[in-house]
């Protein structure tokens, strides 16, 4: 029988065919009984790219597919987006408007091709030639028979 692993996929979509999970251990100080969580990540091989984060996931150990992928996707136990579902219900009303507004801006600068796009425009608009005030009001002073 392989061994198998239960957690919670952090991390999917950076990597091809590849995800990170988050396996969550508790333990008991062997001196004060008292219990702690430790945390390790693993890299699971999946094939299909179907799973998102937030996923509750199996996964069993395989030969090495690459420097740290020791695990392939076995099965999913459970979805991510009942979890968020959750946490949005328990969310109050400032958070969430924080939250929709933040997501209305990363669509709007998404649009416009992102952040280096609006660096570069503004950085042409500084280029441009600007003229000084009294400069302008001289020229508009001055007959146009004597401007060169």
């Amino acid at each position: 029988m392989k061994q198998t692993i239960t957690g919670i996929v952090t991390k999917a979509g950076v990597m091809a065919k590849t995800v990170t999970m988050t396996v969550e251990k508790r333990l008991v100080h062997p001196t004060l009984l008292k219990t702690f969580i430790r945390h390790k990540k693993y890299l699971v091989h999946d094939e299909k790219s179907t799973l998102a984060v937030g996923d509750r996931i199996v996964a069993e150990a395989c030969r090495p597919l690459s420097a740290r992928k020791r695990f392939t996707f076995a099965r999913k136990t459970g979805s991510g987006d009942a979890r968020r579902a959750k946490a949005e219900r328990e969310m109050s009303a400032e958070d969430k408007e924080k939250i929709r507004i933040e997501q209305l801006v990363k669509n709007e600068v998404a649009k416009r091709g992102g952040f280096g796009n609006a660096v570069k425009q503004a950085k042409q608009a500084d280029k441009a030639p600007v003229q000084s005030k009294a400069a302008m009001t001289a020229r508009a002073e001055t007959p146009k028979s004597s401007r060169a």
